[in-house]
């Protein structure tokens, strides 16, 4: 599983534009590039204490990313993109339909996260 974890971590690098995902940088493109890397790896079977070590992140932030990044991809076209590709490359999964939401619905995901 280290060679699995080693290639999506080196994709999701490529893919996000950074150098390092382990890096403590709190930009958009490290975030995003951390909340897919859990995703990915959570749906491949590891479990949130191990994508924690991976990464350097405690378990529950890992939980708050798999969490958040559903919402994200709803308002981000670009993360959509990026996610979809890394989903595509390493889960075999077809690209989630763009569904709009509207403001009372993005109001009610953003208070309960």
């Amino acid at each position: 599983m280290e060679n699995k974890n080693n290639q999506v971590e080196e994709f999701i690098t490529k893919l996000f534009s950074i150098d390092d995902i382990r890096k403590r940088v709190r930009t958009s493109e490290y975030v995003n590039a951390r909340m897919t890397y859990a995703y990915i790896m959570r749906k491949l079977g590891l479990s949130l204490t191990q994508i924690g070590k991976s990464i350097g992140k405690d378990h529950s932030t890992i939980i708050h990313y798999i969490k958040s990044i559903e919402s994200y991809i709803k308002t981000d076209d670009e993360l959509l993109k990026k996610f979809n590709n890394a989903k595509k490359e390493f889960l075999n999964e077809k690209e989630d339909p763009v569904v709009v939401v509207d403001n009372s619905e993005l109001l009610f995901e953003i208070n309960s996260l």
